[in-house]
Parts: C-alpha cells; sequence; structure tokens
C-alpha cells in the first residue's frame, strides 16, 4: 500500500501543481463556475506574488467557458473581495491610451469564526454625514474615469515631464531622454493614476535631482549614486512627492480651519 503511494504522487518531470487554499470551497454563495474560475486564475500565481494576468480569453480556454462567461464571473469575485483587478494601460507611438491587460491580486478566503457566523454585519445608513456608503461598480471604466477626474490633465502631466526631467533626472551623468520620458509617463498613468498633477510631477524630478546628482563647478552633473533602474528611482521619487503634496494640502486646509 506504502509502495502504490509513492507511486502516485511521485514527480517524473511532467506533473504540474499549484497551491489552492481549501478554504475556497466552503465560500458561501459561490457557484462552481465561480470556484473554477478562481482556481485557473491560482495557477497562474506563485507562492511569493499573488497576482497573475491571464487574458480572458486564456481563463475562458482553461475553465471552458464562454469569454462573456468569464467576464462576468471575474467581476462577481471582485465583488465578493476574492480578487482584485487592476486594469493595465500603455501609451501608444500616436500617445494614445491603451488597455492592455488586467492584473489580478487573490485574496486567499478564510474561515468566518463562530462570532463572525452568530453576529450579523452592523447595517449602516445609505448616507452618513459625507460618507459615502454606496459602493462603486463600474470597474471596468473606473480607472479612465480616475485618470479624467485626476488632479491634472495628462496632457499637463507630459509636458511638465518634457520640460522637468532633462533638467534634473540623469543616469551616468547623461539627462534622460524622449524614451525614458515616455516610460515614466506610462508607469505614472499604470501607478499613479488618481495621483497625477503637475506640481507633483516637478516635485518627483526635484527630488530625484537632490538624492542622485550634484553639480559640480567642473564637470558638470555628477552621478552621487549609480542608478541602475531610472523608472523604478523615479516611481519611488513620486511615491514621496505625493506624500510632500497631501501634507501640504493638510496644512493649507489646517490653516483654512
Amino acid at each position: 500500500m506504502a509502495t502504490e503511494k509513492m507511486e502516485f504522487i511521485q514527480d517524473d518531470g511532467q506533473l504540474r501543481v499549484f497551491i489552492v487554499p481549501v478554504d475556497i470551497l466552503d465560500v458561501p454563495d459561490l457557484s462552481s463556475s465561480e470556484k473554477l474560475v478562481y482556481i485557473v486564475l491560482r495557477s497562474y500565481v506563485n507562492p511569493t506574488d499573488p497576482t497573475a494576468f491571464p487574458s480572458y480569453e486564456t481563463i475562458a480556454k482553461k475553465a471552458s467557458l464562454s469569454r462573456r462567461r468569464v467576464i462576468d464571473i471575474v467581476k462577481s469575485l471582485e465583488d465578493k473581495g476574492l480578487i482584485k483587478k487592476e486594469t493595465r494601460l500603455t501609451v501608444t507611438k500616436d500617445r494614445k491610451i491603451k488597455n492592455t491587460s488586467n492584473l489580478y491580486t487573490l485574496v486567499t478566503p478564510r474561515k468566518k469564526s463562530a462570532s463572525e457566523i452568530i453576529s450579523p454585519p452592523l447595517v449602516k445608513p445609505l448616507h452618513q454625514g459625507s460618507e459615502t456608503i454606496a459602493p462603486y461598480h463600474n470597474h471596468l471604466k473606473e480607472p479612465l474615469l480616475n485618470m479624467i477626474d485626476c488632479m491634472g490633465s495628462t496632457d499637463d502631466i507630459y509636458e511638465t515631464l518634457k520640460n522637468q526631467v532633462p533638467k534634473n533626472c540623469y543616469a551616468n551623468s547623461i539627462p534622460l531622454g524622449a524614451g525614458y520620458i515616455d516610460e515614466i509617463y506610462t508607469m505614472l498613468l499604470n501607478q499613479f493614476s488618481t495621483r497625477l498633477a503637475p506640481e507633483i510631477v516637478t516635485t518627483a524630478c526635484e527630488l530625484y535631482f537632490n538624492r542622485a546628482c550634484e553639480l559640480d563647478l567642473i564637470n558638470g552633473v555628477v552621478m552621487t549614486i549609480d542608478i541602475k533602474n531610472p523608472i523604478g528611482f523615479f516611481q519611488n521619487c513620486y511615491k514621496d512627492a505625493v506624500m510632500q503634496y497631501k501634507v501640504k494640502n493638510q496644512m493649507v486646509k489646517t490653516g483654512e480651519e
């Protein structure tokens, strides 16, 4: 019997496995198709990174479902808090914004404790002060709507990058060129779609220079650190610039009050 078990689980080089939390099978009000799509998404996730980006077509093929059905199921899984979906964007050569793929972050389900099962959740009124309780569910269009409603238009962002990046952002003592500007622009659209403003871009560029460069009267701009990934370095600078922007606005609001 022991020998048979060993032969059953033996890896002959053809065995492909992945981990699925058993608790997904016990999630209430989850259809078999929803469980299947969740499992398919799990097959694209590695143990250290809960994200995956298979296309709707790929998911449909693996789950033996129609593309339309998969779209509905992904939306349902998102509403139930089992996945988070982020629309990834890119910029074409003619500066058109294009949707490239969806990035899924899988949430591991957990069993509810006895107190959670027995005690029903408190029901909040629809409106409580200025708080909006009703959720916004148009996830397919939300990133683009956020981009439109953000603090500055994307044209203003791109123009500010063209003006500020060559002045402040260097690698190997050479100003970052148009190719890097386009990559930074795309990164900002993907990572900071709701936190875009020319003022923040300018601050991020200045932070880049202050952290990585210095002005030498003989040699011009010299690097104080060796930057291997200018886009990643700029991303960190932008995060800090956003924080500075928030603090500044909060101080202004406090002063007004």
